[in-house]
């Protein structure tokens, strides 16, 4: 029996999708983590790093929706650890660092994640001057730079350069 393949462009439409509606529903949360988790995309995350990446996303967007803060951290913990071997599978894939990155922007600097942050920053603008659509099309990678300008984490010549990125197309 041969393993089911790696999720497909629609596949991962669809992913991003109940991501970002996982971000503000409890509920969606935790249907997004459990067909993530069941193998409902792929039968070995394992070997697709992107999907562990949202696997990994997906746990901790678990703990954002709990009270306790035990659970909050367990969970953020456990989904920053699989979205780290996801990054260590594929470090220059600019939808995983983006994806780590939107989690620790919002995390407070005393749980000590400021490193793998900033590395993720520069490595997320490295591969947006690059303005290489095959993997991941330019809409995205548009939402990218825009987060990455409002994060206010840039310097001002950064900003420029991915705003005349922007302007281009």
């Amino acid at each position: 029996m041969s393993a089911a393949p790696a999720a497909s462009g629609d596949t991962y439409d669809d992913i991003r999708v109940t991501f970002y509606k996982a971000i503000e529903d409890a509920g969606t949360a935790e249907r997004f983590y459990a067909s993530l988790a069941s193998g409902k995309y792929s039968r070995d995350a394992e070997k697709d790093a992107l999907l562990k990446a949202y696997l990994g996303a997906a746990e901790t967007l678990l703990g954002k929706h709990y009270i306790n803060p035990y659970s909050k951290y367990k969970h953020l913990k456990s989904g920053l650890e699989i979205i780290a071997s996801a990054i260590k599978k594929d470090p220059s894939n600019l939808e995983i660092r983006f994806l780590r990155f939107s989690i620790l922007h919002h995390l407070p600097g005393f749980l000590g994640y400021g490193p793998e942050r900033d590395e993720d920053m520069k490595v997320i603008y490295r591969e947006l001057l690059k303005k290489d659509y095959t993997e991941l099309p330019y809409d995205i990678q548009k939402g990218i730079a825009e987060f990455l300008i409002q994060s206010g984490r840039i310097s001002a010549e950064q900003i420029k350069r991915l705003n005349g990125l922007l302007a281009r197309g």
